[in-house]
């Protein structure tokens, strides 16, 4: 099921209000220690890559963290929808260093990438994107028209939001409740990796083996999960599940967690492998 509300998923039409607070969060959740071991976990499969191509970049966190790998010698093409992420991603890269090898690209991720083809692609990423697409078999498919076979592998970097959760209190129904609108409110399709082996079939694509983690916080140690929910608790408001004083209760007692030491959240991360079929 397709849900309607994530903004991740109209990007390229938000309001810059909106547009600005997804680019913090995205340049927030970079810097976090959690975050960055998802990607680098399936870094020395890129290293000897002559050319990788992201899809659905963002603001280029992963990209131009490849980039300044010292034993990365390619060349990437980042590609998003949104304009105003991609503005965000030529200004970091061009202000950290190692833009010069990376191309951006204005382009929806379900659009044909056969003229990137001459130039040849050994891998293609798509890091958290496919939960945020209402049709994730057209990005596959669109991803396999770019693709070698035998040779292009296709890494997947994906959550299983239906795991998302946060601690519930003393109103374990409420805390369920709360859970399922904000996934509803941030993602499109939640439930995406469970259909992934299905989807990579049906689309021209090889699986060879996977990974997983989860991502957790529990304590006063916690940073991965908070700057998700304040980035996102505006997106639940807007959705209109919950009255707005519910909200910011809810969201009060997760901060006051933090500052108790009682906190936990926790979600299960998933990275898929995959080779162009022949």
């Amino acid at each position: 099921e397709c849900m309607p509300d994530d903004p991740h998923a109209v990007s390229h039409s938000l309001d810059p209000k909106t547009s600005a607070a997804i680019i913090a969060r995205l340049e927030a959740r970079g810097q976090d220690a959690v975050f960055q071991s998802t990607f680098r976990a399936y870094f020395p499969q890129l290293l000897g890559c002559q050319h990788v191509l992201e899809v659905g970049c963002g603001t280029g966190v992963i990209v131009r963290a490849l980039a300044r790998e010292a034993n990365f010698n390619g060349r990437i093409t980042a590609t998003d929808q949104s304009h105003a992420f991609l503005e965000a991603a030529e200004r970091l890269a061009e202000r950290e260093g190692g833009g010069d090898r990376i191309t951006f690209s204005l382009r929806d991720a379900a659009t044909d990438h056969a003229d990137l083809q001459a130039d040849g692609v050994d891998a293609i990423l798509m890091h958290t994107l496919l939960s945020h697409t209402t049709e994730p078999a057209k990005v596959l498919a669109a991803a396999r028209s770019v693709s070698t076979p035998g040779h292009t592998r296709l890494i997947v970097m994906d959550g299983d939001y239906g795991s998302l959760t946060y601690a519930h209190g003393a109103d374990p129904e409420f805390g369920r409740r709360m859970d399922a609108a904000l996934m509803r409110s941030v993602f499109a399709m939640p439930d995406v990796v469970r259909c992934l082996p299905e989807l990579l079939a049906q689309t021209g694509w090889r699986y060879t083996g996977h990974s997983s983690q989860c991502v957790s916080e529990m304590g006063g140690d916690a940073s991965y999960w908070v700057s998700f929910g304040e980035a996102y608790v505006p997106r639940l408001k807007a959705a209109k599940l919950f009255q707005d004083e519910e909200v910011d209760r809810w969201w009060e007692a997760q901060r006051s967690a933090v500052e108790r030491g009682t906190f936990f959240a926790a979600c299960s991360y998933y990275v898929v492998d995959s080779v162009a079929a022949a």
